[in-house]
């Protein structure tokens, strides 16, 4: 990863016409090439205000990242990973991680609290059993099951890999110019992304669907466990 979000900001703008004085070519390069962009640089539009274009490229990350992360075993939600807080048998299963943010997509691995060796799945029924027969059992059990909002399990205590995506962490990120979060290959899928957002009235629809498309194709290979992402638009 590395690549800062005032790319993200300038890739949209020039396709909505939005950069500030650039009639002419070289006002064109001029503009486009600030770094990084603020409101002051962002004023051709008379639609999308600096502060709407940021919204739309955090909305198209967003979406990217809830994907990723409905996408059990896909590599990138390494990217996103975090972790619960400590869960007892028959704990709740949280909405937060373990630093209090929302956890997206679905859960990963559970694993145990002490050794970091993962549970596997049993059914209710047999984690119940065992539960009620400890002396029986000459090795350790690391089984799990989830139900209803609960998890069951053998151990004292688990954790959960979880996927995380804040907004106001991302806020801050793309305000202080700071590289995007998803992999380098996603930049133009999150440029398109936001593109098909800006559009009001009956104004930029038809560019808005044009790159629509290309969004949804990208989420579409990322529902399929794809990594490779080709280019889309020009």
């Amino acid at each position: 990863m590395g690549v800062p979000y005032n790319i993200l900001v300038r890739n949209v703008a020039v396709r909505i016409n939005a950069l500030t004085g650039a009639t002419q070519p070289a006002q064109l390069e001029a503009a486009y090439t600030v770094t990084p962009l603020t409101a002051p640089d962002v004023q051709e539009s008379s639609i999308f205000p600096f502060s709407a274009i940021l919204d739309a490229i955090l909305l198209a990350e967003q979406k990217l990242a809830q994907t990723i992360a409905e996408t059990k075993d896909h590599a990138w939600r390494a990217i996103l990973i975090s972790q619960t807080d400590l869960l007892a048998n028959n704990a709740t299963l949280p909405a937060q991680d373990e630093n209090g943010l929302s956890i997206i997509g679905v859960y990963g691995d559970v694993f145990d609290s002490t050794n970091e060796r993962v549970l596997s799945v049993q059914p209710v029924e047999v984690i119940q059993r065992r539960l009620a027969t400890p002396t029986l059992w000459k090795i350790p059990i690391y089984h799990f099951a989830m139900t209803g909002d609960s998890i069951v399990h053998t151990r004292t205590n688990v954790r959960i890999e979880v996927c995380i995506w804040d907004y106001l962490n991302q806020q801050s990120a793309i305000e202080a110019n700071d590289d995007m979060l998803l992999p380098d290959v996603l930049e133009e899928a999150i440029v398109c992304g936001a593109i098909a957002m800006l559009c009001r009235d009956d104004e930029w629809l038809t560019q808005a669907a044009v790159y629509a498309t290309y969004f949804t194709e990208t989420l579409v290979a990322i529902r399929g466990g794809g990594t490779e992402v080709k280019a889309r638009a020009a």
